[in-house]
């Protein structure tokens, strides 16, 4: 195993062209994925002259166990006659100052001490122990979180400006090989505990989503691997493109300040739009936190003239006279602009985008062309009943699609307090303006769970007279179900999960979310 890892690793460094460069700063926590990469350049450093040196961060997070793996390491770089770096940090106390996540501040930390000993070494880069199941989980997450920006995933070998150059040697070895590798090399590497805990985005997708996913495609890790290498690529030659038209479209104002030029700006594609947006806003302040609801944010406000944005970290994107530029949201004035876009860092509560925009744009003309032709033969128009307030959006969506005639009427009746679940009582608050007797009712709710509400009203309706009554749901969420409840028109079924977005709300937040989310359970269970 050893000595195929080994032929392997030095054909893809060779692929990659890896080790141009001489001096390489090792990172290592411990783990088999950084013993192995160190061992191994270990390995070739006589045959391609390589000085290298080994860096670890102890984040302070687990604190016996952090420090154990620093001695740990420790112990491992003079064992082969190795300079080692070590720096303690306060991770919680640096994100709680800075009011960004653990994880984030656990990343930007330790780069920054592995950016400072290549400096303070003057060596040429750093070697990460990304591999190939890292490559496939990353992917994931970022799909499941919604949008295509950052789908090409982590490169073999970039360059940056505040960490210079890093390289992945590891891309193409799967986990479990440098497990073997380890054991074949009698390297016993240590173990992070915070690794099995599903409380972790990333540790679900790694020990739960992907070994259901390899039951349909047991390949499914290179799959993710070649598309993120296909995804980079087409990202490099958007980014070329973008770099041949950016001093065009963006330029300086007197004052110095980069400003886009919107006239110029909607002679590009879509494609472009963005990338362009992102590679501006990265010069004018940090994109750490954005995503894609906020380039596509920016590009919305281009395409349609509107006043302008808010944006993470106090900052705004503000459109006059044709050109859009960054600046500090220190006035009241901008807040109260009508065709102001205001937005959160959806990071901030949602853990996950579960259906996007266009998704639910998609089945909403499902159901509107089923309704049309399901109702086209009654007699008198078909009474639509929008449940308030959730199925607001829905509701008027579906609606202006319906090609039959019909009639609006809204009522308020729900089992829901400000709490996240239901209480099991309904109480109507607003009752219907027309008659329901005789008439072909068709009531549309936002989401059905225990169906307690809809049970309740298609009973009331029936007793009222009602001709006929059915239910159009966006959202079934059928395991929690207390009552036999039927659905005619079904959006999305659902899991488990507490949804937020596109009109169903936490205590009366987040209903103006155009896409549907799953509501971080810290928010709800505070």
């Amino acid at each position: 195993m050893e000595n195929f890892l080994l032929k392997k690793f030095l054909e893809v460094c060779q692929a990659e062209k890896f080790l141009h460069v001489k001096k390489i700063v090792v990172a290592v926590s411990g783990g088999a994925d950084s013993l192995a990469l160190a061992d191994l350049l270990f390995n070739v450093r006589q045959r391609f002259k390589l000085e290298i040196c080994i860096a670890h961060y102890e984040h302070g997070l687990r604190g016996q166990a952090s420090l154990d793996d620093a001695a740990f390491v420790n112990n491992f770089a003079d064992k082969l006659n190795l300079k080692f770096f070590c720096e303690h940090g306060d991770v919680k106390n640096f994100a709680t100052e800075n009011k960004i996540s653990v994880e984030t501040a656990a990343r930007k930390l330790r780069y920054d001490f592995l950016s400072k000993v290549r400096r303070d070494t003057n060596f040429d880069a750093i070697a990460l122990a990304h591999h190939a199941n890292d490559q496939a989980e990353t992917i994931l997450m970022r799909l499941l979180r919604g949008g295509a920006a950052g789908l090409s995933a982590m490169k073999f070998c970039n360059f940056t400006e505040d960490y210079g150059l890093l390289i992945r040697p590891l891309l193409r070895f799967k986990k479990f090989e440098l497990e073997n590798y380890c054991a074949a090399r009698g390297i016993i590497p240590r173990i992070d505990a915070t690794n099995f805990e599903l409380d972790a985005t990333r540790n679900k997708i790694r020990i739960e989503l992907l070994p259901e996913l390899e039951k349909f495609n047991p390949a499914v890790v290179d799959t993710l691997c070649r598309f993120a290498e296909v995804t980079a690529q087409e990202t490099d030659y958007i980014n070329r493109e973008v770099d041949k038209v950016f001093d065009n479209v963006v330029r300086k104002n007197s004052a110095g300040q980069l400003e886009i030029m919107r006239n110029e700006f909607l002679k590009l594609h879509t494609a472009i739009q963005r990338a362009l947006i992102k590679k501006f806003l990265a010069k004018v302040g940090s994109v750490e936190d954005y995503g894609f609801i906020h380039f596509d944010a920016v590009r919305k406000v281009l395409v349609n003239g509107l006043s302008g944005v808010e944006l993470p970290h106090n900052f705004r994107a503000d459109l006059k006279r044709g050109k859009l530029r960054v600046t500090i949201n220190e006035g009241k004035n901008f807040n109260r602009r009508k065709d102001l876009i205001k937005l959160r860092t959806k990071e901030d509560f949602i853990e996950r985008v579960l259906y996007t925009e266009e998704q639910i744009a998609e089945r909403v003309k499902e159901l509107s062309a089923q309704i049309s032709e399901d109702y086209k033969d009654i007699d008198k128009p078909l009474l639509t009943v929008g449940i308030l307030n959730g199925a607001v959006m829905f509701y008027t969506d579906l609606v202006r699609r319906v090609t039959i005639p019909l009639h609006f009427d809204f009522m308020i009746a729900s089992s829901y307090d400000a709490n996240t679940h239901t209480s099991g009582k309904v109480n109507i608050l607003k009752n219907l303006d027309n008659d329901p007797k005789g008439r072909d009712i068709l009531l549309i709710e936002d989401i059905v769970d225990s169906g307690t509400t809809m049970k309740y009203l298609v009973e009331y309706f029936k007793d009222k007279g009602a001709k006929s009554v059915k239910v159009c749901a966006l959202l079934n969420k059928p395991s929690r179900r207390k009552v036999e409840a039927k659905i005619d028109y079904c959006g999305f079924e659902i899991p488990d999960e507490f949804i937020v977005g596109y009109g169903l709300d936490f205590a009366q937040h987040y209903r103006n979310l155009p896409y549907l989310g799953v509501l971080k359970r810290s928010v709800y269970s505070k």
